[in-house]
């Protein structure tokens, strides 16, 4: 097993550095410019104020620092930034690699998880090939998962704690956690370690001169950026941002519609902590309430980006791998986040291109309307995965119950 593992561990780092010189309009906009200030005011010149309007707390400062100074001088900036996301690439898969081993310790399955997390098409093209850090926040999550299943309730909410350090999409992971709670899994005392996390991570900009009102406020700061309703994610929002903005409705009608969909939201994720919390919940319900919790935010609350289903594609591979009948489920998974990536990474190549004869033939005048369409098909797939994943966490719950009677 060992050498299998080294094996796909090298293919799958042979791929990654095939990549490591593509751009893209993020790297150019933003990430290359923080690297570029790090190295040009030095570490903690840079890291004493702000340097990002987009929700980047100071932890990933501190990672592309210390890539910099880790890695030769004169590293190409993008080589850089994509080897911290490449790095967490390997911790997750471990990560999933170890928590399937509690299910099948003999079994080929664990084999098969590491492989399938290292050449996921959404975790390969957000780290190594775009650049993004959705990975290194989904590590911690997927190391939460892994201390709940060891009933070990403290490093768990350590892991949780320095996921929401990191990045906001980690409190995807809320409803889990509150749920948790109210079965007695989680002791509610430990609901102060994320915010203690959140400070002893800020810790060292704090100490280079940062203000502590202004790194404690950074997720406000985040959601004052966002205007439109959605930004090519497969949720519902995209059905109400496409047909009203048709009819001219935009951008008057999108506060009214995101602050009903954020109390719809949290009126959901409470509903669904307070449902799960009934029943019996052994593995495999546990991580199912992990997936049903990362897809009900992302799903129905307002301006979600293309990368905000990160975590429940990598969760989906986990469930997956715990039980093999859900493959199905974590490869629909793929494709709907996959399919959302295309318009930012390729979409002005694509709109360059003419169109071909074959989709002209059904009415389209450019080659990213197709895409826009699967687009809706995908946020219509997620909805779906999340209505059945729920029922068969209840289902699941009233099984382990019954035959306990």
């Amino acid at each position: 097993m060992w050498l299998s593992l080294v094996a796909i561990a090298g293919v799958a780092l042979a791929l990654r550095l095939s990549v490591l010189d593509r751009n893209n309009l993020d790297l150019i906009d933003h990430f290359l410019p923080w690297l570029e200030k790090i190295r040009t005011e030095g570490f903690w010149a840079a890291i004493s104020k702000p340097f990002s309007l987009y929700g980047y707390t100071p932890f990933y400062s501190y990672a592309i620092g210390l890539a910099d100074a880790l890695l030769p001088a004169g590293t190409d900036g993008k080589a850089v930034i994509k080897l911290v996301s490449i790095v967490f690439d390997y911790i997750a898969a471990g990560l999933v690699f170890v928590i399937v081993r509690l299910r099948w310790p003999a079994g080929w399955q664990p084999l098969a998880a590491f492989a399938a997390m290292l050449f996921a098409p959404t975790v390969f093209v957000n780290g190594a090939y775009w650049g993004q850090s959705d990975i290194i926040y989904t590590t911690f999550l997927l190391a939460c998962l892994y201390f709940l299943l060891r009933k070990s309730d403290l490093w768990a909410m350590v892991c949780f704690g320095t996921a929401l350090a990191i990045k906001l999409q980690a409190a995807w992971l809320g409803p889990f956690i509150l749920m948790m709670m109210i079965r007695g899994r989680i002791r509610w005392w430990l609901a102060i370690v994320p915010p203690l996390m959140y400070l002893v991570l800020a810790l060292p900009a704090l100490l280079a001169g940062r203000s502590l009102a202004e790194v404690a406020t950074i997720y406000l700061t985040q959601a004052g950026t966002q205007g439109a309703l959605v930004y090519s994610v497969a949720n519902l929002q995209f059905f109400p941002h496409y047909f009203f903005a048709h009819l001219g409705w935009w951008p008057e009608g999108i506060p009214l519609i995101a602050k009903a969909s954020i109390l719809f939201t949290g009126l959901l994720g409470l509903l669904f902590a307070w449902k799960a919390s009934r029943g019996r919940l052994e593995a495999e319900a546990m991580l199912i309430a992990a997936v049903v919790s990362v897809l009900i935010l992302p799903q129905f609350l307002p301006h979600m980006h293309n990368r905000y289903f990160f975590a429940a594609d990598v969760l989906f591979i986990l469930l997956a791998a715990w039980r093999p009948a859900y493959w199905p489920a974590a490869l629909l998974m793929q494709f709907n986040s996959a399919v959302t990536y295309i318009s930012f990474l390729w979409g002005r190549e694509m709109l360059a291109k003419p169109v071909p004869d074959w989709l002209s033939l059904f009415g389209f005048t450019n080659n990213l309307q197709p895409v826009t369409g699967f687009e809706a098909l995908a946020g219509i797939f997620n909805f779906l995965l999340l209505v059945w994943f729920w029922r068969r966490l209840h289902a699941l719950q009233n099984e382990q119950v019954v035959s306990r009677d």
